[in-house]
């Protein structure tokens, strides 16, 4: 089952899908079009802006053991951490996105 979902999970964030009206890949790729007509910058230009100001990506560990997708998936600056060391971390900063 892990592996199953392991091969479901999209590979990088330019193959993520905007949200759950994908409508098989049209939703996105309207979206993505509408993002770059009003000069929003992609998802992984946005993560990388982020990095350089200082921002820390963590990925919940719990989440990769449901989901079948090990950590060395992960791209290299994102750390990983348990629900306990995630919310002492995200209690010190500034602003906390849960997505």
């Amino acid at each position: 089952m892990a592996r199953l979902f392991g091969w479901m999970m999209p590979k990088g964030a330019d193959k993520l899908h905007i949200s759950k009206m994908n409508l098989a890949g049209m939703g996105t790729s309207m979206i993505k079009r509408i993002m770059k007509q009003k000069q929003v910058d992609s998802l992984r230009q946005l993560m990388q802006a982020g990095k350089r100001n200082g921002s820390d990506l963590c990925s919940l560990l719990h989440e990769h053991g449901h989901h079948g997708n090990p950590p060395e998936e992960l791209l290299p600056d994102v750390e990983v951490a348990g629900v306990a060391s995630y919310l002492a971390e995200a209690e010190e900063g500034n602003l906390n996105l849960f997505i």
